[in-house]
């Protein structure tokens, strides 16, 4: 598999490692990674980390190699290339996780940038061997965008570990909100911020965990606020493998966004983060595939739009429910990587190695 450049380390054990780990078990598999990543990939025994520096260092791992995996349009473009060049026959499995022109669109890059990436998105689509993406709508949008019917196969992010809250005790009536990720302006953090305080004036007793590696910037964003809800508001920063375990002590999380195309072909990995450790979503709708699902299943709040203020009798509703943990647990074992594949497995990712 080839590692693209740009990835989080944490995406890269819960969103390569870790799905590999499962797919290939005892089967020997190599993980060609950019110098860059050197010695931070923590890979379980059976898996191989290679870097290269040069491109020919590259090739000789794509001839041996029985599946070429990667989720980057440059990194596609350079594959390509190198397939012409050294008439290597390896098959490319490329996975996307988005239209990256629409995100570009979003971000107010250049018509002309736009184009590029999308000329590049076009190529990876068109000439792949196999073809996956992380939702449905990104499925139907690829077919309509570049006009051409393929087999794609999906694959929404998912996880290994699920853990199966037990219900709290009523006497128990602090509620636990937490928020989890960056700052940047598409991850809607301040109006996540105007959510929370609105709750704590009509809550009895509530506080806000902020799970950040930004934390320098999220609390001057903190201290601009004023009244007793400051003081229920807490920043804390954590390892990539103490997030999961931490988040056991929440009851909701927070997960807002603007209902774009950007947004609405995604699989957000956090929204697997809360539920399988038990916290009840509060989410916008337009979030890929998972706002129609939480919805229907009654797993959480889907709000209209990010300025919907979220009702106390919503909350009041999960936080009282006696059978929430149980079918949080249900929905996200469905999310795993062992069940995934298990239902999936005529996919190339398991028949061609």
């Amino acid at each position: 598999m080839i590692i693209p450049e740009g990835l989080s380390l944490g995406v890269i054990h819960s969103q390569i490692v870790e799905p590999a780990k499962i797919i290939y078990q005892n089967r020997p598999v190599t993980l060609a990674v950019s110098a860059s990543f050197s010695g931070q990939i923590n890979a379980p025994s059976g898996i191989k980390i290679k870097t290269y520096k040069a491109l020919r260092e590259l090739s000789q791992t794509m001839r041996t190699a029985s599946l070429i995996y990667t989720r980057s349009k440059t990194n596609f473009l350079y594959i390509s290339i190198i397939k012409q060049i050294f008439s290597i026959k390896t098959p490319v499995y490329y996975s996307f996780r988005a239209l990256n022109y629409e995100e570009a669109a979003y971000r107010g890059f250049s018509g002309l940038h736009q184009k590029c990436i999308k000329l590049l998105e076009k190529h990876a689509y068109r000439s792949a061997d196999f073809l996956e993406a992380v939702s449905q709508n990104l499925i139907k949008r690829l077919s309509a965008t570049f006009g051409s019917e393929r087999e794609v196969w999906l694959t929404p992010c998912c996880t290994s570990d699920v853990f199966k809250k037990m219900n709290k005790q009523k006497n128990n009536r602090l509620i636990r909100f937490v928020y989890l990720g960056g700052l940047s302006k598409w991850q809607l953090f301040e109006q996540t911020m105007r959510q929370y305080i609105a709750l704590h004036e009509t809550l009895q007793q509530s506080e806000l965990t902020i799970i950040t590696r930004n934390k320098s910037e999220a609390a001057s964003i903190i201290k601009s606020i004023t009244g007793k809800v400051r003081k229920d508001i807490h920043i804390i920063s954590l390892q990539q493998n103490e997030v999961l375990p931490y988040l056991r002590k929440f009851d909701f999380g927070f997960l807002l966004r603007d209902d774009v195309p950007l947004n609405n072909v995604a699989s957000p990995i956090k929204l697997l983060e809360y539920t399988s450790q038990g916290v009840v979503p509060i989410m916008t709708k337009g979030i890929g595939d998972f706002s129609m699902h939480i919805a229907s299943k009654n797993l959480g709040i889907v709000l209209d739009s990010p300025e919907t203020l979220v009702s106390k009798e919503a909350i009041l509703k999960y936080y009282n429910s006696n059978t929430i943990h149980q079918e949080l647990y249900d929905f996200s074992i469905d999310y795993t990587w062992s069940e995934h594949f298990k239902k999936n497995n005529t996919s190339p990712l398991l028949t061609l190695i």
